[in-house]
């Protein structure tokens, strides 16, 4: 078992290393590593169940800089209640979203975004600004419940956490 003193030298020999040591001229604040686009990166899904048939709805979000991405946007209707085969399609957008810092939600710390669409069903459009929030909490992906009320600056009180979307 490592004594206390050695495990610290260790564990702060690590935390040198990991920074690049040399001089800091931050006011102490921890770095973080990972951008907060990269946790929205990569493809999302969910089944929407509605009577005897579904709607899957994709987002797909690619890294544009450390806090903004593009995305995709589909919605496509299935004759089953389990989003199984082709499907139809019936909505999509197209846009960005940039990260304005983050808002504390009962015990979760949430996302801010701000979207701009840009393409409905592949045909440009008038851009058009939406508000939103978002947590990413192990493979699932939630946004904010809009029928919550909105903050002073526009943003959903409330996740939506009914559903979710599931990373691919």
């Amino acid at each position: 078992m490592l004594s206390n003193k050695l495990l610290l030298t260790i564990l702060c020999s690590c935390v040198l290393a990991a920074c690049g040591g040399g001089d800091d001229t931050s006011s102490g604040t921890p770095v973080v590593t990972a951008d907060v686009a990269d946790k929205y990166v990569g493809t999302w899904a969910m089944c929407v169940p509605s009577g005897s048939s579904s709607y899957k709805i994709t987002l797909t979000g690619s890294k544009l800089t450390a806090i903004s991405i593009s995305y995709t946007y589909s919605e496509t209707i299935h004759g089953n209640g389990t989003c199984s085969g082709a499907g139809t399609p019936d909505y999509s957008e197209a846009g960005s979203i940039l990260y304005q810092g983050t808002k504390t939600i009962g015990s979760d710390v949430v996302d801010k975004g701000e979207g701009t669409v840009s393409f409905e069903n592949g045909v440009p459009i008038t851009p058009r600004v939406e508000k939103d929030i978002s947590l990413v909490s192990g493979t699932t992906l939630f946004f904010g419940d809009e029928d919550a009320g909105l903050d002073p600056d526009g943003y959903p009180n409330a996740l939506f956490k009914t559903l979710g979307f599931r990373k691919q």
